[in-house]
């Protein structure tokens, strides 16, 4: 329904604009009102379907005739506008906030055609638009922080909306244009951003029985559309239930983790297709597709993460050992699986990635090291990593994150390394 508004709004905009000279007021007033939905006219004036659906701006109307001023929405008003629109009750699915996404939209496609039309526009449209999309950028970063613009329940309503559009991908027509959350988060303090996107990035928290293979891309996908902010990728990172202190092992830590339920998601076979001959070889084909995009997603929140700076890289690598200490016991020939989670041997496709041509295991015979091996490896390294002779030594350096990673890797490695289906 908005979609189809946004591409008929534009190209009755378009029509309008090439096949008239107005001023530069004249042609704010036309434009905002298309972009923004309303009107400083009362319905009963209106010529097209388009306005008919535009909502009455009675306020900024009833100051503009008090002040004497032309009724005309330009950007001098666009404060007033707003205010006012985003306070009148939206229908069916529709918050304040989906609405300014949708604005936005409407903003940039029109940015592109005045560039193949700039010759027949009033001067200043350009610097006229993006004045415009500034503030639909401040308000949709305004009406998602706690402030007392917006009633609560109504503030609820932007933050659902936030959650549905940060479930689709970034650039779709259901998810978020390119570009704009990063202009959003640029708006909200800093002291404010856990306020708004703390229940955001919680509302990804599942239990384990409340997904499938079916239904897990959604809060994944929210999830790394959030982590391609590094600001958000680090409030993630702080999250309590990302990497849990409390877990007494593997299977608790897999079900307080955030990411744990997704990390241990599998096939289990009961799948109806499986029972039937005609339909396995599909059923295993679709099965296996699912598996490795629920692996590429969870990959990419990861790496998000890695890449918002040195902070967040050590807490993912903690995380990571985190998971390799509480699940121990696996080294053990018998191990009671209560007590450990599945999270050690599926970590294993994010640490060594889906295919890795540079490692030939074809010749491994073992996957841990005996004293002996240890011994002659302690032997061989040069006395500038060995240390001196009383054990100390005070230039000793950190070990970078690569490194950290191949020691995680082959941990991982001892603890079990299941295939996953390829």
């Amino acid at each position: 329904m908005q979609l189809s508004w946004q591409k008929e709004n534009i190209g009755l905009w378009r029509k309008e604009m090439s096949s008239s000279s107005t001023g530069l007021a004249e042609w704010e007033n036309s434009t905002f009102c298309k972009i923004l939905r309303v009107t400083l006219t009362a319905k009963t004036d209106a010529t097209s379907s388009l306005e008919a659906d535009c909502v009455h701006l009675k306020d900024l109307e009833a100051d503009l005739k008090q002040s004497n001023a032309p009724l005309l929405l330009t950007s001098t008003s666009l404060d007033a506008a707003f205010f006012e629109r985003l306070n009148i009750p939206f229908s069916g699915q529709e918050s304040g906030f989906g609405y300014l996404v949708e604005c936005y939209r409407s903003v940039t496609s029109i940015q592109e055609s005045t560039k193949t039309n700039a010759r027949t526009l009033p001067p200043g449209c350009g610097r006229s638009l993006e004045d415009l999309k500034k503030s639909i950028v401040s308000y949709s970063g305004l009406i998602l922080s706690p402030t007392d613009m917006l009633e609560e329940k109504q503030q609820q309503s932007c933050l659902r909306q936030a959650c549905t559009l940060l479930s689709k991908s970034m650039g779709s027509p259901a998810g978020f244009p390119v570009g704009f959350l990063q202009e959003v988060i640029a708006e909200i303090d800093e002291d404010v951003l856990g306020d708004v996107f703390t229940p955001i990035i919680n509302s990804t928290i599942v239990h384990p029985s409340s997904i499938n293979l079916f239904n897990c891309l959604r809060p994944l996908v929210c999830l790394q559309n959030i982590t391609t902010v590094p600001a958000l990728a680090r409030l993630l990172a702080k999250n309590p239930r990302f990497n849990p202190k409390d877990a007494k092992n593997g299977m608790d830590l897999q079900n307080k983790m955030l990411l744990g339920p997704y990390l241990a998601l599998t096939t289990n076979g009961k799948d109806p297709r499986f029972a039937v001959a005609q339909q396995r070889s599909q059923a295993i084909t679709d099965t296996r597709a699912r598996i490795s995009n629920l692996q590429a997603t969870v990959a990419a929140v990861l790496f998000n993460m890695l890449k918002s700076g040195p902070a967040t890289q050590d807490i993912v690598l903690d995380w990571a050992a985190n998971i390799m200490r509480l699940n121990i016991e696996r080294r053990k020939m018998h191990f009671n699986p209560n007590n450990v989670s599945s999270l050690g041997t599926t970590l294993t496709g994010f640490l060594l990635g889906k295919k890795n041509d540079r490692i030939d295991y074809s010749i491994c015979t073992r996957l841990s090291a005996t004293p002996a091996d240890l011994e002659k490896l302690a032997k061989s390294l040069p006395v500038s990593i060995k240390g001196d002779k009383k054990g100390g030594d005070s230039k000793k350096k950190k070990f970078n994150m690569v490194t950290e990673m191949f020691f995680l890797t082959m941990e991982t490695l001892q603890l079990g390394y299941i295939r996953s289906l390829q």
